[in-house]
């Protein structure tokens, strides 16, 4: 976590030596692979996916868009508090109570705002930094699996949605776009960090 806040503060210091031309486009739609990470002490969840942001550009400086994510969990699993001491009689070495997800929905509206200046490429493409702020939901598929005693075993399965903040950071790079985010999520899903790499299919 620690890591991607000192790559955000260097994206946002790298930001003003850019060089500003007007831009004129207006609609871009771009779509890639991500990749999220919690490091929370007492969970680390990681998820893998895709996403798909089209997104409007107001004027030279400033971008509203949305952004539609589906990932899956790779590993993400929280042990229940007491009474977890009975073993899963199906899965060997599991405890009884366990709590996890393996599906999340990340929908992100957002507005960004283009940092310094830009930087116009031999070949006419542009180069800059961008920042913003996003809200968003995260719906997310929950399992629990309990024992009230032992021999009876009980799966229970949710679909939980939770509201959020984010801070976006990244790099318009002719058609590619870098993006780091920071997002704080509510009580029932831990905050994450996002990191991803896409291409715009519609410029």
């Amino acid at each position: 976590m620690n890591k991607c806040l000192i790559l955000i503060c260097l994206f946002f210091c790298l930001s003003i030596t850019y060089a500003q031309k007007e831009n004129v486009k207006d609609f871009s739609l771009v779509t890639g692979p991500v990749y999220n990470q919690s490091n929370m002490k007492w969970n680390t969840t990681t998820a893998v996916g895709v996403y798909l942001e089209p997104k409007f550009y107001l004027n030279e400086r400033m971008i509203i868009g949305y952004r539609l994510e589906p990932v899956a969990l790779a590993y993400g699993v929280l042990l229940l508090p007491g009474g977890c001491t009975q073993v899963h009689r199906h899965y060997p070495g599991m405890p009884s109570c366990r709590e996890g997800s393996n599906f999340l929905i990340n929908n992100y509206f957002f507005v960004d705002n283009r940092l310094g200046n830009q930087k116009i490429g031999k070949k006419g493409g542009v180069y800059q930094l961008y920042s913003g702020l996003s809200i968003n939901v995260h719906t997310h598929q929950r399992y629990i699996i309990t024992s009230r005693r032992a021999g009876n075993w009980e799966d229970a399965e949710a679909w939980i949605t939770n509201f959020g903040l984010g801070y976006r950071l990244g790099a318009l790079l002719d058609r590619t776009q870098a993006n780091l985010s920071l997002n704080i999520t509510g009580t029932d899903f831990q905050p994450f960090v996002g990191m991803s790499f896409g291409y715009s299919v519609i410029k």
